[in-house]
C-alpha cells in the first residue's frame, strides 16, 4: 500500500491499531515531526491525522471504551521518565501519565504492544534475551490503570517450545 502524493514521507514507524468504529488502520511514526497516518479501508486511501508534535512513542492502540488512542512514550535512558500518552481518535493529545518506576528501561522497543482492556492497558514487553533460550526472550505483561500509571499487576511470561508429531 503505497502512501499517497503529497504526503509526508514516512519514517521510523513505530504503532499500528485498527480504529474500528471510523474502518480506518492507523499508524505512528518517529520521522521528523512524526505524523499519525490512517488509510481508510473503504476508500482505499492515506491520509495525516495528525503531527505528533515531536511527541515520540512506541506501540499505538485504539481504545472502545473510550474511542481515544494510547500510546507508550519512553526515555532511552531514564525510566522515571516513562509515560502513557492519551491521544483523542484525531491525534490530539489530552493526557500524559507518567507510568509506574516498576517497568524495566524500554527504549523504543518496536516490539512494545499495548492491548486495551476497559479502562486499563496491558503492555506486553520483551526481556532481555536467555542465551539458553535461543535468544528467545521472555515477554512480560503489565496491567495499567490508564488514569494513575500505576501498574496493578505483572508477571513474566515464559516461552513455550512446542513440539509438532508428524
Amino acid at each position: 500500500m503505497p502512501i499517497s502524493f503529497g504526503l509526508p514521507r514516512l519514517s521510523w514507524p513505530c504503532g499500528l491499531t485498527f480504529d474500528v468504529k471510523r474502518g480506518r488502520l492507523l499508524l505512528s511514526s518517529l520521522g521528523g515531526e512524526g505524523f499519525l497516518y490512517a488509510y481508510d479501508v473503504d476508500a482505499e486511501s492515506w491520509s495525516v491525522v495528525a503531527s505528533m508534535k515531536n511527541v515520540d512513542t512506541t506501540g499505538l492502540v485504539w481504545s472502545k471504551y473510550e474511542d481515544c488512542l494510547y500510546a507508550l512514550s519512553v526515555d532511552h535512558g531514564d525510566r522515571s521518565k516513562n509515560s502513557l500518552v492519551k491521544l483523542t481518535a484525531n491525534g490530539v493529545l489530552t493526557e500524559t501519565v507518567k507510568l509506574g518506576d516498576e517497568l524495566p528501561n524500554l527504549g523504543h522497543h518496536p516490539r512494545c504492544q499495548l492491548i486495551p482492556v476497559n479502562d486499563k492497558i496491558v503492555l506486553l514487553a520483551p526481556g532481555e534475551p536467555v542465551e539458553d533460550r535461543h535468544d528467545r526472550p521472555a515477554t512480560h505483561s503489565y496491567v495499567i490503570d490508564s488514569e494513575t500509571g500505576s501498574i496493578e499487576y505483572s508477571t513474566k511470561l515464559e516461552p513455550q517450545i512446542s513440539l509438532v508429531a508428524g
